[in-house]
């Protein structure tokens, strides 16, 4: 990549933060905080939740997993109906490596009604995989639910599949942030404009489009940026060594400073 490119992909990335309008979620600083997103989403996926359009967010949600992987949610038969959803549910998980039990708690749990059938979300923003992660997951939901009876779903900023030790030998469904997410809230946006009457529909609509703009203008562009610094440490050093190239050469200084800082 050519300096000029470089530049230009910095730009390119930046200014829809330039244009960025009022928005709560960027004030209380959510960005990289997985377990408060995580609680956002299951916020909606609750078919139960104060939200008030029952199963109609989770069915619109399913439609998307159904997308990337539509054989194994058409097996899994789930019935969305008086469905609830939880957040950190305890699952003492156990590899086939390690007998021992380990603590550990699933990001997204839905389940169905009779409490036989679930949806398994692991949530990775930043974080790396844990040792043997979605291995635990398989087991303990194999033996809690039974074969065929669960879904794993790994959601990530981009798509990425999840670690040969996470995962080997694991069915599950890769999703993004930048793509599967995105659908499903302006899916749930159309699903409020078609049914909407009242002023409580008009604040959830608000809600959950900033929330999806705070993804595509913040987030998912700040990741970006993020993973285009680390593939070009140097090129970005003599930029910054340079008189001002660009606007907001320190938004880039800081994500610099913070990439060359973590850990390798």
């Amino acid at each position: 990549m050519t300096e000029e490119e470089l530049i230009k992909k910095f730009n390119d990335c930046l200014s829809p933060m330039r244009g960025e309008e009022f928005n709560v979620f960027h004030w209380i600083r959510l960005r990289w905080d997985e377990v408060d997103h995580s609680g956002l989403i299951k916020s909606l996926l609750n078919s139960k939740g104060i939200h008030n359009f029952e199963d109609k967010f989770l069915t619109l949600f399913i439609n998307e997993l159904e997308k990337v992987k539509p054989e194994s949610i058409r097996n899994l038969n789930f019935l969305t109906k008086d469905s609830s959803a939880d957040t950190e549910q305890y699952a003492p998980l156990t590899s086939e490596k390690e007998k021992k039990p380990k603590n550990g708690r699933i990001d997204i749990y839905v389940k169905s009604k009779d409490q036989k059938k679930a949806i398994i979300i692991e949530n990775k923003l930043l974080a790396k995989d844990q040792k043997e992660q979605l291995k635990r997951y398989d087991s303990w939901a194999r033996t809690t639910l039974g074969d065929g009876n669960y879904v794993i779903v790994y959601l990530t900023l981009n798509g990425r599949e999840a670690s040969k030790n996470s995962s080997e030998g694991v069915e599950y469904i890769q999703i993004s942030y930048n793509e599967t997410i995105i659908n499903w809230l302006k899916a749930c946006i159309a699903k409020i404009d078609e049914e909407g009457k009242d002023e409580s529909y008009m604040r959830l609509r608000i809600g959950i489009k900033q929330y999806k703009e705070y993804l595509e203008r913040r987030v998912l562009k700040e990741f970006e940026l993020t993973t285009t610094i680390k593939e070009n440490m140097d090129l970005v050093k003599s930029i910054l060594e340079k008189e001002d190239l660009f606007p907001d050469k320190d938004t880039i200084a800081q994500l610099y400073d913070k990439v060359n800082k973590s850990p390798k």
